[in-house]
């Protein structure tokens, strides 16, 4: 008999605003900076290199992979694996009546753990991955991060 596997959830209708990724074009628009067996680091060559973007994979086994839910049903599988896709930007801001001139790093990770286990297929990691884009979103579509970055982390608006 085959294996089904399935979350728990029932809410799974899925927002109707499209949240556009772009096209970075790592391949040619990239240069790496650092390649080997666990991570590679690509620099932007579209950007100035004092204004730099770095984009990072990383992977890498865990001997457990832990969750702070209580697995009832545990699998014999415990060692997994982390891989995280890393951002790092610099936001620089000139003011127009003095010229002065501040550059602030904005950095954005997606870390993704999982046991090394046949049930977890990449249509289940990019249902997990959607998920955590709608826990950054409202309902219009408008992302929660004007909240979030004053620590208001209870949501007020679906």
């Amino acid at each position: 008999m085959p294996k089904i596997s399935s979350f728990g959830y029932t809410n799974v209708t899925e927002n109707t605003v499209s949240v556009k990724p772009v096209d970075l074009k790592v391949v040619t628009n990239y240069a790496r900076v650092e390649d080997e067996a666990d991570v590679v680091i690509l620099s932007n060559k579209t950007a100035p290199l004092d204004q730099g973007e770095l984009v990072t994979y990383r992977a890498n086994p865990l001997e457990r992979v832990s969750s702070t839910q209580i697995v009832q049903n545990p699998a014999p599988v415990r060692n997994g694996i982390q891989y995280v896709i890393k951002v790092e930007e610099i936001l620089r801001t000139t003011d127009s009546v003095t010229g002065n001139i501040v550059d602030e790093p904005v950095v954005a990770y997606l870390t993704i753990r999982h046991q090394v286990s046949g049930n977890v297929t990449p249509a289940i990691v990019t249902e997990t991955v959607k998920r955590c884009l709608g826990a950054c979103m409202r309902t219009d579509g408008t992302w929660r991060f004007d909240d979030l970055m004053r620590s208001a982390l209870n949501p007020t608006t679906n």
